[in-house]
C-alpha cells in the first residue's frame, strides 16, 4: 500500500503549522506538514467509502458515493474562519459522501450509522438548513484498526455526508 502514508509528525507540529497558515506566516515547510497531515488521511477514508458504499446500497441500489481530500486552500479557508480551532481537530480533512434518491433513504442510513455506535452526527443540515439553503447530514466517525499493521491511523477522523440527489444538486450548483 504505497498510496498509505501514516501520520509522521506530532500534533504540536501540525497545529504549529496550521496557526502559521492561519497568520499567512507560512513557510514550505509547514505547507508540506499539512499536505503529509492531509495524505494520512487517504487510508483511513478509503475503507470508511467501501463502507458507505455497501451500506448505502442496502438502502439505495441507484445511490453514489464520492471521496476526497480537503485541499491545502479549503484547510487555509477553515483555520481563517474558526480562529481556535486546532488543525489536529479538523474533522472533515478526510470526507466522503453518499447520494440517494429519497428523504427515507438519508434517514434509513443515518441510522444504520447512528445504531452502529461507531460515528456521531456533527451536524443535521436537514432539520436545521444553513442560511443558504444547504442541506445534508454529516457524521463523524474515528478510524479503528482491525490489525496491528493499521493501527498507525487509529482515532482519525473522517466525516461522512447524506443527502438526496435533489440536495446534492443544489449544493453542487452553491459551490
Amino acid at each position: 500500500m504505497a498510496w498509505a502514508v501514516p501520520p509522521e509528525c506530532t500534533k504540536g507540529d501540525l497545529n504549529r503549522a496550521g496557526k502559521a497558515v492561519r497568520s499567512g506566516e507560512y513557510t514550505p515547510e509547514h505547507v508540506a506538514l499539512i499536505n503529509q497531515w492531509r495524505a494520512s488521511h487517504a487510508f483511513p477514508l478509503n475503507s470508511f467509502q467501501v463502507s458507505l458504499r455497501q451500506r448505502a446500497e442496502r438502502v439505495d441500489p441507484a445511490s453514489f458515493v464520492a471521496q476526497r481530500l480537503k485541499r491545502f486552500r479549503s484547510i487555509q479557508t477553515k483555520l481563517d474562519r474558526f480562529q481556535k480551532m486546532p488543525l489536529t481537530t479538523m474533522q472533515d480533512i478526510g470526507g466522503c459522501r453518499a447520494v440517494v434518491r429519497r428523504i427515507e433513504h438519508v434517514e434509513e442510513l443515518v441510522d444504520r450509522y447512528r445504531n452502529s455506535g461507531d460515528f456521531t452526527v456533527d451536524h443535521d443540515y436537514i432539520k436545521t438548513p444553513k442560511w443558504d439553503g444547504y442541506r445534508s447530514v454529516h457524521l463523524v466517525g474515528r478510524y479503528k484498526s482491525q490489525s496491528e499493521a493499521h493501527r498507525r491511523w487509529e482515532g482519525q477522523s473522517i466525516e461522512i455526508q447524506i443527502r438526496t440527489v435533489l440536495q446534492h444538486i443544489f449544493s453542487t450548483a452553491m459551490e
